[in-house]
Parts: structure tokens; sequence; C-alpha cells
């Protein structure tokens, strides 16, 4: 009886880290770092996701064959040097 309550009255240690934690906390940062890249690096991938989709919503293939050439043509009258 007396070992019982001796029991009762000892200061709770914290328990310790283990193997499961540690893999947790790991899992866990390496999605932190997953998604700070990818919010980084977020801008190409959205210019394509939308030039996709605004090909995706053209009525017709020679409207969208017109926009790509009119992308084309003005893309390589920039590239192009001035003449004098």
């Amino acid at each position: 009886m007396a070992d019982h309550q001796a029991n009762l009255t000892s200061p709770a240690r914290p328990p310790k880290l283990g193997l499961e934690t540690a893999v947790a906390l790991a899992g866990t940062a390496f999605s932190a770092i997953l998604l700070v890249l990818t919010a980084m690096y977020a801008e190409p991938l959205w210019r394509d996701e939308i030039n996709t989709l605004s090909m995706a919503q053209m009525p017709s293939l020679e409207g969208m064959l017109e926009q790509s050439a009119l992308r084309v043509v003005s893309t390589s009258l920039a590239a192009a040097p001035a003449r004098v």
C-alpha cells in the first residue's frame, strides 16, 4: 500500500522522444522545405497553366493557330535587333 502511494506522489518525467517522433519531425521538416521551394518556383508553372487554359478556351483550331502565330511573330520582332 505504501508503494502505491509513493508512485502517485513522484514527479512526472517527460516522455522520451522515440523513433516515431523523430521520423514525424523529419517528415514535417521535409514537407515544409518542399512547400517553400514550390512557392519560390511557382511562377513558370502558373504561366504554363494559364497558357494552356487560354489555348483550351479558343473557339476553333484556326483561332488557336492565329494566336500562336501572333505570339511567334511578336516574340521574334522583340528579339530582332533594330535596323538603322
